[in-house]
């Protein structure tokens, strides 16, 4: 306790002062002690609230990343896909045009005589065929 000089009311009064300030200084410390409990619990909230975005934004954001990944590699399949079928066109193309080239030859009375002596050993009048021997015969 502190030395208050006595005045005239005497130590009553010092007494009602020292009580008085001693409820200040109670209320005060209830005050910051109040205000401690309601930082620390806004403390605690903001954590939680943090964490919880944190945690949502991650599931968000892998979720996002395997979908991104899983159509990058769809695309890719796709591509490779599509230069196998551009390859297959592009056979089909030199086929078609070789086929067409073939439909003209059989169109020409000459050719077809050629090709039927020379791959069924067919003879035209007066005609002698004569097949050469295999060469694996002759070995």
């Amino acid at each position: 306790m502190e030395f208050i000089p006595l005045k005239k009311g005497g130590l009553g009064m010092a007494i009602k002062n020292e009580r008085a300030r001693q409820k200040i200084r109670q209320s005060y410390l209830n005050h910051e002690q109040v205000k401690k409990k309601i930082y620390e619990r806004r403390r605690k909230l903001l954590i939680r609230r943090l964490t919880a975005f944190f945690a949502v934004a991650f599931v968000v954001l892998y979720f996002y990343s395997s979908a991104l990944i899983s159509q990058s590699e769809l695309l890719d399949g796709k591509r490779k896909e599509l230069e196998a079928k551009e390859k297959q066109y592009e056979q089909l193309k030199d086929r078609q045009a070789v086929l067409k080239d073939e439909i003209k030859k059989l169109q020409d009375e000459e050719y077809i005589g050629k090709f039927a002596r020379k791959e069924y050993f067919l003879s035209g009048e007066n005609e002698i065929i004569f097949a050469p021997p295999d060469e694996e015969e002759d070995e």
